[in-house]
């Protein structure tokens, strides 16, 4: 394996062109081949919440010459579907962490309430009164709700909508008064004034927004939620082979052009070794295994 990798290398996303997840993507992909000298050509696979892009890798060759960018869709597709083509644990080897970008708690700024105590004590005072929207059944704005229910012991009710965008435009216009959204896609708003963001579920604040504090400050260190990325292989990948490709994944994830990126979108840089990889992987399976259950979310 000395010579890996000698040939051009599949990088899969499992998401359409054009998203944010397509663009970080690209943006490891090239940065890759750079670091290589070998071409790293992407292959878009979305179809089924990204079962289908991670599908195609799980039955691929195990020689590192096919690699799957991954998100949080990879581990809580298998809690939400009944069946699913791949098993995140079993059929991949881990490789790294790339990127963390946390959600945030947006309300409609003409609420009576500006603050997450103020949210949570209004919420229980009136129980399912307040709605709360998602992109879809099961969709990471869906399950982030159902865990800040259950942590803050709070009635809200689901709305799903078909598009993130959707839900975000009857957020500003008053149908649904909260939601749980992604950094990139609420920060403009939030600075337009149009949305109020009263928490990051994140362990840290985001540069971005410095004046919304973490739900760990507000005594809610459960709720952490977000978009992240990895990096995954074919079960049976020679070891060097992922050493190889762990070393410059997280040298890439510490890169200027990536964190420049990142720091747009609210994100930050994770790393760490392919052990620590799939220990989060577990972890989030865990976490997300239990909230699914008790909400009943299932998407088919």
């Amino acid at each position: 394996h000395a010579d890996y990798p000698d040939r051009p290398i599949r990088f899969v996303i499992p998401w359409g062109a054009g998203g944010s997840a397509d663009s970080l993507g690209r943006l490891f992909a090239d940065g890759l081949a750079t670091a290589v000298g070998q071409p790293v050509i992407v292959e878009n696979r979305p179809g089924a919440a990204s079962n289908l892009g991670n599908a195609s890798v799980a039955s691929a060759a195990p020689d590192g010459y096919t690699i799957l960018f991954t998100s949080t869709a990879f581990a809580t597709n298998p809690l939400l579907y009944s069946s699913v083509p791949y098993d995140p644990v079993k059929n991949f080897e881990q490789v790294a962490l790339l990127t963390l970008t946390p959600n945030l708690l947006d309300i409609n700024p003409a609420l009576p309430f500006k603050t997450l105590p103020e949210l949570i004590a209004y919420a229980k005072a009136n129980p399912g009164k307040l709605n709360f929207g998602s992109s879809g059944n099961g969709t990471t704005p869906h399950i982030s709700g159902e865990l800040f229910k259950r942590a803050a012991g709070i009635d809200i009710v689901h709305v799903p909508y078909k598009t993130g965008v959707q839900s975000l435009t009857d957020l500003m216009g008053g149908q649904i008064q909260l939601m749980f959204d992604t950094t990139p896609s609420s920060i403009p708003y939030i600075k337009a004034g149009t949305l109020k963001a009263l928490a990051v579920a994140a362990k840290e604040r985001v540069a971005e927004l410095p004046d919304v504090p973490t739900f760990g400050e507000l005594g809610y260190p459960t709720i952490l939620t977000g978009a992240w990325t990895g990096i995954a292989v074919p079960a049976n990948t020679p070891r060097p082979v992922i050493d190889r490709l762990n070393r410059e994944f997280v040298k890439l994830a510490a890169d200027a052009n990536v964190l420049a990126k990142l720091r747009q979108m609210g994100g930050t840089p994770l790393g760490g070794t392919p052990e620590q990889a799939a220990a989060f992987l577990r972890d989030e399976m865990e976490r997300w295994g239990a909230v699914i259950k008790a909400s009943g979310a299932k998407i088919d």
